[in-house]
């Protein structure tokens, strides 16, 4: 027989609390009121997931608002991870960025930003105003080429 006995602990000072967890620990804080809650919480380095239990509403809303977290489940534990179709990752500390599904697709590519434009005579004389020597023709001339063309930035293959 396998007996597991609750520990008492203190958020503030016990070594358990002061790096991330990883199992099979999982302590459970208890808070006098819903603003010690986020004091507690606020107070540590942003944990990768954060458990709410309550069955009031406006606890568990200000909670997820006035905290951050990787991720966050309320009233269970760790479904959050198991949800292949929902981001996992943490913040700050926790690290940055989401894994699973589309989010592990996102995080692990690159998106590069390519701008290409002709090669030829006429858009060498409409760059050559953007070359020196300086004038006031040249800043009047491109102010205007930017107000016409400001809106009409069309994505390579879009």
């Amino acid at each position: 027989m396998i007996a597991y006995f609750p520990a008492n602990v203190n958020p503030e000072k016990d070594a358990l609390m002061q790096d991330e967890i990883f199992g099979p620990i999982l302590p459970i804080v208890s808070a006098a009121s819903v603003d010690d809650a986020v004091r507690i919480i606020r107070s540590k380095p942003k944990p990768l997931a954060m458990y709410i239990f309550s069955n009031d509403k406006s606890v568990t809303r200000k909670l997820i608002e006035s905290t951050s977290s990787g991720n966050l489940c309320v009233n269970d534990v760790f479904w959050q991870s198991n949800w292949i179709g929902l981001p996992f990752g943490g913040v700050g500390e926790s690290g940055m960025g989401s894994y699973h599904g589309k989010s592990s697709f996102d995080t692990f590519s690159h998106k590069r930003a390519v701008v290409e434009r002709p090669l030829n005579s006429f858009c060498e004389t409409l760059n050559s105003f953007r070359y020196p020597p300086y004038s006031n023709l040249k800043f009047e001339f491109m102010s205007f080429i930017i107000r016409i063309f400001e809106n009409c930035i069309v994505p390579v293959g879009g």
